[in-house]
């Protein structure tokens, strides 16, 4: 007797476990993704999730806490301040802090940072069970000693009742003034008037996983082996039979009004909308040990489980495997004149979607099988369906038959020598049931009668090979040569072929039609086109959509539209859902990719086999050849949710920054400055952010604009940081913004800063000059020897200047030159020009004296330096020549190094030498270029050149000023080689053989 029952138990558990299998392939419309320490965790063990108000999932581990992103796990542990790495609470306050518990107390995390909190007594707390928030703010946690509020820094005790004041407490709820609290023991209500009434008790197997959850108005108790509906002080079982003799680790209630129920015994349950007696799906998971069940904001639920963190994500399609259906392939896949599902195979025929299940159509079978097996001719390999049951189809041996019901007609069109007539392909008009077929010519077929088309304008289409009727009576119909022609309702032939310009050879071609009427057409290699229809009889092209533009492959098997006018579209490389063609203007065409990464499901589609179409019921069916699939796009939603903006770090200077110098305000958990005020020269930034979605695992793409400057949009991107350098005094906000391909860009994330005015160009400077100007003004014209003694000072200052030239060893004619256009500028009275002259020629001196004592300097201090002494150069000639110094793009200044002042004398001598004594247009242009591995600078000018200057003795010869010779013999020590190599002049000619300036060719080792 052992034996039997032993047998017969292990049969019904066969039985029951071939049924769930079978009930999870066929019914169960949900798609798991396990994440381990594999992939960043910090441990497999997974103990809680919670997600932020910045959409950023915390998962509590038992060896760790992670941020997770939707791509990458950002992990807190020792390094970070935390006592314990045992994380089995994480919630937000309303501060952006997040709190955390471990076996070492109570904590919270701002930014990187781990920070400890302390209890106001002496009651050892072994483990923090939950945090609890009340509608009015105030913050609970649920301890193995007790109930505790945080207050002023502090975690308060609380005695609301007083026998139970030090017991663990487990979870609680508010609702309508009272309180729900699940003691280790008890399940008590406690009322506004401090009493309280014990609704159940006597917990003894497993109290630590006794809890009390609100969702909404809705109060569950889950108790170790059952669940119960609170109303008032009433316990109402929930799924009392399903749940005989299971525990219970967690539950949820999602907001569907799904039921998630996790057992010891059989893992995971998950019941229908509405349902609260039985459950419809259980979910394979891979250890049945789940500590939490958690739902984000994007309807995804996240199970912690033992042996990881599970994604559990609602299909919208169902998978029919072979074994399904007595169909070992489809071929071809439509809907009937009647709106019914059909599909047809080589092996099995026809069958029909009835009832939900595929039926064999023994009537069409029997009525084509029993005249085309006469000829060993069975294979449809174009099938058109009609008006009510009948089907219009093209053999293997390019026959053309009528197929009902009741009888199969082979269509026999002899020419004039009396040889059968091939068909290639057919198409059905229901506007004026007529079939038009494609031979040699054009057929049409109407009430059994077979002519040939004749156009009203006599235009003859030759070798057509296929056709399709549009919704306004028109009929594309494409030939041999890959002409296409519309003919359109008053019978008249217009060649498009330039309309639809897609000037290849086309072997066939798939049309769809969507409910504004235009045109899609798919050609294999070029992606898909939307058409509309100009004048009735011409095609203009509206997009072209391709690999570049997202398509998974250029090979476009078949296409349809769903109710919510999108296109649904097989590829070779899995199935495309656009929802709109028109938001093209950015590149990126609102495009849901359907494949193993975003959704589990591997399509391998045939190109020859693959249909989709749409049925009755405005579901959308796929046929790959060997599987049917069927989708419900009411599921998808018209667009999926745009991911969360976040600003995570901003750097200044390229550094870590200590924001509290710059900013009265330090806000959110990345601690964001608000607002910041910098100096002139902090005005390079990196700003660090990130779009966090967990809808799918696409790409996520990025723009942002700054509002002061070009305040424009920039074009996608995918890096997750941008580098904004030197900025200009002023108040700038940089928003950046983040779409998925298939959404809406997010609400952007912005940060405002100010960079301040230097301080020589500050308002209070400039009032302070035009005082000081006024006044010394005032006082020369008042007093003579006021004006004398100032001009005595204003030499002394001259002086002074003077020894900080020889210290920096400039050229003492420049120097002479200088103090000399200083004076006169003194003497004229233009003591504004004279200050600012003496300004320039200060920070000239204080940059020559910084790079006396180095060998070499970066090229963009000497460029900096030679800038100063141009502008320098152009005051003391009243601005009468143009200067422009150009860099390669490549090339990055701060990286390139020169040995100091080395450009500077013959910068000069174009100026004095060259521009100085030319009338008309003056131009100085410096050049930095870069050729193999040489700097090359290029100093041009278009003055009167040597030979004119010098009548015969070059200005930068031999004889030339000593300043050129020693800038020579530099330069060849530089570059440790000789100064011809690296030095050259040339004489620049115009056209006509004149002097047209002087080019001096500098080379730098790099």
């Amino acid at each position: 007797m052992r034996y039997i029952f032993i047998t017969i138990s292990n049969f019904a558990v066969l039985v029951f476990l071939l049924t769930q299998s079978r009930a999870q392939s066929f019914s169960n419309p949900f798609y798991t993704k396990l994440y381990t320490a594999n992939d960043g965790l910090p441990d497999s063990y997974i103990l809680n999730t919670y997600q932020d108000k910045r959409n950023y999932l915390w998962v509590g581990a038992y060896r760790g806490l992670s941020l997770f992103d939707g791509k990458n796990f950002h992990n807190y542990s020792f390094s970070n301040g935390m006592p314990d790495l045992y994380i089995n609470n994480v919630i937000e306050d309303d501060e952006q802090r997040i709190w955390v518990t471990s076996r070492k107390g109570i904590g919270y995390i701002k930014n990187k940072t781990y920070y400890h909190t302390v209890q106001n007594d002496s009651m050892q707390v072994n483990y923090v069970f939950s945090f609890f928030v009340n509608p009015d703010k105030r913050f609970f946690a649920l301890t193995s000693s007790g109930l505790y509020e945080w207050k002023k820094n502090v975690w308060e005790k609380r005695n609301w009742i007083k026998r139970f004041e030090n017991m663990p407490v487990r979870t609680m709820v508010y609702d309508s003034g009272s309180f729900y609290i699940a003691y280790f023991n008890y399940f008590v209500k406690y009322y506004p008037d401090g009493t309280h009434k014990i609704l159940d008790s006597n917990f003894k197997s497993s109290p630590q996983y006794l809890s009390i959850k609100k969702y909404g108005d809705d109060i569950i108790l889950q108790q170790p082996t059952s669940l119960y509906r609170v109303k008032g002080e009433q316990l109402i079982p929930l799924f009392q039979n399903a749940l005989k003799g299971l525990f219970v680790y967690t539950s949820l209630k999602d907001s569907q009004g799904r039921f998630w129920v996790s057992t010891e015994e059989e893992g995971l349950f998950v019941s229908q909308r509405g349902e609260e007696q039985k459950f419809a799906y259980k979910i394979p998971l891979p250890n049945n040990l789940v500590s939490g069940i958690y739902e984000d904001k994007e309807n995804n639920v996240w199970l912690s489980n033992y042996q990881g963190l599970i994604k559990v994500k609602e299909l919208f399609f169902k998978k029919f495997p072979p074994i399904s259906t007595p169909m070992k392939e489809v071929k071809d896949f439509f809907l009937d004149g009647n709106n019914l599902l059909m599909t047809h195979s080589f092996a099995n025929g026809f069958y029909t979607y009835r009832n939900n299940v595929f039926q064999k159509d023994v009537a069409h079978n029997y009525s084509y099988l029993k005249v085309l097996r006469k000829d060993g001719d069975t294979l449809l390999d174009f099938i058109i369906p009609a008006a009510k049951r009948t089907l219009w189809a093209i053999t293997r041996g390019k026959k053309l038959v009528q197929i009902n019901e009741k009888q199969t007609s082979v269509i026999d069109v002899k020419d004039s020598t009396g040889k059968k007539m091939r068909f290639y392909n057919a198409a059905y008009n229901p506007a004026t049931e007529t079939v038009i077929a494609c031979s040699r010519v054009l057929f049409e077929i109407k009430n059994g009668t077979v002519t040939e088309f004749t156009a009203t304008n006599k235009v003859k289409i030759s070798d057509p090979v296929n056709a399709f009727v549009a919704g306004n009576g028109n009929i594309i119909v494409l030939n041999r040569k890959s002409e296409f022609f519309v003919i359109d309702k008053n019978r008249n032939v217009t060649e498009v072929t330039k309309d639809l310009d897609f000037n290849v050879f086309i072997p066939h071609i798939k049309y769809a039609e969507s409910p504004d009427k235009s045109i899609w057409i798919a050609v294999p290699g070029l992606g898909m086109r939307q058409y509309q229809w100009q004048n009735d009889n011409h095609l203009k092209l509206l997009v072209s959509i391709t690999s570049r533009q997202g398509l998974p492959n250029d090979v476009v098997t078949s296409m349809c539209f769903d109710k919510f006018q999108r296109l649904w579209a097989s590829t070779l490389s899995g199935i495309v859902i656009l929802e709109s063609a028109r938001q093209n203007t950015e590149g990126i065409l609102p495009m849901i990719l359907i494949d193993k990464k975003n959704f589990d499901l591997t399509v391998n589609i045939n190109e020859n086999f693959s249909r989709i179409v749409t049925d009755s019921l405005n579901r959308v069916w796929l046929s790959t050849g060997t599987e049917l699939l069927l989708f419900y796009p009411e599921k998808f939603g018209t667009m999926l949710k745009a991911p969360v903006m976040n600003m995570e770090k901003v750097m200044l200077n390229l550094q870590e920054t200590n924001w509290k110098k710059y900013s009265d305000s330090i806000t959110g958990f990345f601690e964001i400055p608000l607002n910041p005020v910098l100096p002139y020269e902090m005005n390079n930034f990196i700003f660090n952010f990130k779009g966090v979605s967990f809808a799918d695992e696409g790409e996520i793409f990025y723009s942002y604009k700054t509002e002061g400057a070009d305040n424009i949009w920039s074009p996608p991107f995918t890096n997750s940081a941008i580098t904004s350098i030197r900025f200009s005094p002023g108040t700038y906000t940089i928003s950046i913004r983040a779409k998925k391909a298939n959404s809406e860009w997010s609400t952007p994330v912005s940060f405002t800063f100010t960079i301040k005015q230097p301080w020589w160009n500050t308002w209070s400077f400039r009032i302070a000059g035009i005082i000081i100007t006024s006044l010394v003004l005032t006082i020369i014209f008042r007093n003579q020897l006021k004006s004398i003694r100032k001009n005595a000072a204003l030499q002394n200052l001259l002086r002074d200047l003077e020894m900080k030239a020889l210290k920096a060893q400039m050229n003492p004619h420049f120097i002479y030159n200088a103090l000399n256009s200083i004076q006169s500028l003194v003497m004229d009275r233009r003591n504004a020009e004279a200050q600012d002259y003496m300004v320039k020629f200060s920070r000239l001196l204080r940059q020559v004296l910084n790079h006396s004592e180095e060998n070499v300097i970066t090229l963009e201090k000497e460029l900096s330096t030679l800038t100063l002494y141009i502008e320098l150069e152009a005051l003391r000639l009243n601005y009468s020549f143009q200067y422009f110094i150009h860099v390669e793009e490549h090339i990055v200044t701060e990286n390139e190094w020169v040995p100091p002042l080395i450009i500077q004398p013959f910068v000069e001598n174009a100026l004095w030498h060259g521009i100085s004594e030319k009338q008309g247009e003056k131009i100085l242009t410096i050049n930095i270029r870069e050729e193999d591995s040489w700097i090359i600078c290029e100093v041009i000018d278009n003055g009167v050149g040597r030979r004119q200057k010098n009548a015969g003795n070059t200005v930068f010869g031999k004889n030339g000023p000593r300043g050129i010779d020693i800038t020579r013999a530099r330069l060849a020590a530089y570059n440790n080689t000789k100064a011809d190599n690296t030095f050259a002049i040339t004489d620049l000619k115009d056209k006509t053989g004149k002097t047209a300036g002087t080019m001096v060719v500098l080379k730098f080792k790099r």
